[in-house]
């Protein structure tokens, strides 16, 4: 369980990998995009870009 309310939680991290793999081609941008638009009740992704994702991966483990 996360501490922190976090714009990209673990939870989401996690759909976001796998979603990588079913999208080889995307690059992380193109696949949360993807994501997001088949998950509407997310947050808005103000200050989201390449970096922020890997360290979300990095912190998974």
């Amino acid at each position: 369980m996360e501490k922190r309310r976090r714009v990209l939680s673990a939870r989401f991290t996690v759909y976001f990998v796998l979603a990588l793999c079913l999208f080889p081609q995307a690059d992380y941008l193109e696949v949360l995009r993807l994501v997001k638009v088949g998950e509407p009740i997310l947050r808005p992704w103000a200050g989201v870009n390449k970096s922020s994702l890997t360290r979300a991966r990095q912190r998974l483990g």
